[in-house]
């Protein structure tokens, strides 16, 4: 069992610390974002031009089902 006071990194979580943590922040906000702007335009569509957009409808559902 690995002992909890040791505080040395290891090479990988160095790699994944730096470099693939703030790749993954960077894909999931810019999701977090396409979602918003996808309801968003479905809210707005809908009930201020009272026009249904179906595509929008669809990619926010496909989006938020994860």
């Amino acid at each position: 069992m690995p002992d909890p006071s040791d505080t040395r990194v290891s090479l990988a979580d160095a790699v994944l610390d730096r470099g693939v943590g703030p790749a993954v922040d960077w894909a999931v906000g810019a999701l977090v974002a396409a979602l918003v702007i996808l309801v968003g335009s479905g809210v707005l569509a809908r009930y201020v031009f009272n026009y249904s957009l179906a595509w929008s409808d669809e990619l926010a559902g496909l989006g938020s089902s994860g």
